[in-house]
């Protein structure tokens, strides 16, 4: 797993083994649709390790047992920045283990980089040779050459201000814990939110070949893009990606006919595991963060995806370096309001080829 430089220098603080670890049930847990156990004595724990870390910092006692003292020592100036260090670090420790349990990371390779660097990618020609019948005589054919080409990810930045109160945190009645793993989750679904938009945008119109779509399902347009995603990527193994929703839809024709019984994986999962000897990976819906007002979901229930996992991933994703936070000067010490600064690029850069199917209406 990968660790930023901040967090690499703290990996050996009680505070980053312990919201790392939480970062790992928490992930855990949802995979199973379970909850982390003895959750609120964690959480607890996570907030006594930040307590005594900021102590440190600082250099000065956390009055703790005096309300009025403890609100004096949170509107410090020096308190309040090293409040913010500290939180940003965290966030760092725990995002790549929450971006690592995406599901649409069957799309996407995802790299880290330090700050201000780049990230490339070297994508290779597929193409094969063309072998043609030739005289005995003549010395050559046609010459052909493929090529590798660079991709490189220099990073866009990112912003989003919260408030978080760092009274409430040390006097128990907030935990860090949460206001952590949100601000990470949050930069997670964002950065897979555009790889998926991106992606759309690649397979609309004529940027991918009709060949290798179709607008309704059916046994012999699945096993026929099927084999041919295979051909066209080397012959890796091809599975069909989509939401629950979308994955329900793949039944045999003739399903009348189909006897399903009680203990099926279509009446456990709502869908098939294997169809037709491709594995069926559920795409797990998240939040539209643009459109949450009205409860919008991110990922389209019409569209099963086919890809090759053997095969270069269709999405390229970047993040850069650390976590940056500042606040305004007119509330730097009276009200937690940070504005997170965090740099990633996605773009959509392969050989591979990927197929396609919009689900009929």
């Amino acid at each position: 797993m990968y660790n930023f430089s901040t967090v690499v220098s703290l990996s050996k603080n009680d505070l980053i083994q312990a919201i790392q670890q939480f970062a790992r049930e928490d992930v855990e847990a949802k995979a199973k649709n379970s909850v982390i156990e003895n959750k609120d004595e964690k959480l607890a724990k996570i907030n006594k390790a930040f307590a005594r870390e900021l102590s440190a910092r600082v250099g000065k006692e956390i009055p703790t047992e005096n309300k009025t003292e403890l609100k004096r020592y949170t509107m410090s100036g020096a308190v309040q920045e090293e409040f913010r260090y500290l939180k940003d670090v965290m966030i760092d420790a725990v995002l790549p283990i929450v971006c690592s349990a995406s599901s649409l990371n069957a799309l996407m390779d995802l790299k880290y980089a330090d700050y201000g660097d780049t990230i490339k990618f070297t994508v290779s020609n597929k193409a094969l040779y063309h072998v043609t019948k030739a005289s005995f005589k003549k010395r050559h054919a046609e010459v052909q050459k493929t090529y590798r080409t660079d991709v490189t990810l220099n990073g866009e930045n990112h912003k989003v201000t919260v408030m978080a109160d760092l009274y409430d945190i040390l006097q128990g009645s907030d935990y860090i814990a949460y206001e952590v793993m949100k601000s990470a989750v949050s930069i997670e679904q964002a950065i897979f939110a555009e790889g998926y938009t991106a992606l759309k945008s690649a397979l609309t119109g004529s940027n991918i070949p009709s060949q290798f779509t179709a607008n309704v399902f059916s046994d012999t347009a699945f096993l026929t893009i099927k084999q041919r995603v295979q051909a066209y990527n080397g012959g890796g193994k091809v599975v069909a990606i989509g939401t629950d929703v979308a994955l329900s839809s793949i039944l045999p024709s003739g399903q009348s006919l189909v006897r399903i019984s009680d203990d099926s994986d279509y009446v456990r999962n709502g869908h098939f595991s294997t169809y037709k000897g491709v594995e069926l990976i559920p795409l797990e819906q998240v939040i539209d963060v643009d459109n949450q007002d009205s409860y919008g979901t991110l990922f389209d229930d019409d569209k099963i995806f086919l890809v090759s996992v053997d095969s270069d991933k269709i999405l390229k994703g970047g993040i850069f370096g650390g976590t940056f936070s500042h606040v305004s000067d007119d509330n730097a010490n009276k009200e937690s309001v940070h504005t997170l600064e965090k740099a990633w690029e996605v773009a959509v850069v392969s050989p591979s080829v990927m197929g396609l199917i919009t689900l009929g209406q």
